[in-house]
């Protein structure tokens, strides 16, 4: 198991783990904590960030599914143009 993040405990993270895979893993299982949190440089406030890596493929089939629709400056486009800069 990764590194504990930062204001949870092992149980807590375990936890979290568990029910982020029993409900996501459809999408993808390259699942990851990011942030703050995992830096240690967390506020009180700040939010835990879980990312779920996918192919470009399956990133845009992702998004055909949710938004239906690629017009010019649609969600989904911009969605798929900044992934496909970002990599």
């Amino acid at each position: 198991m990764p590194p504990v993040p930062q204001g949870l405990t092992e149980a807590q993270f375990a936890n979290l783990s568990a029910r982020v895979r029993a409900s996501a893993s459809h999408l993808g299982n390259d699942i990851q904590v990011q942030g703050s949190r995992v830096k240690g440089a967390a506020q009180p406030d700040s939010d835990l960030d879980i990312a779920i890596r996918v192919s470009s493929e399956r990133f845009k089939q992702l998004l055909r599914e949710r938004f239906h629709t690629e017009s010019s400056g649609s969600t989904m486009h911009v969605a798929v143009s900044y992934r496909s800069r970002a990599g």
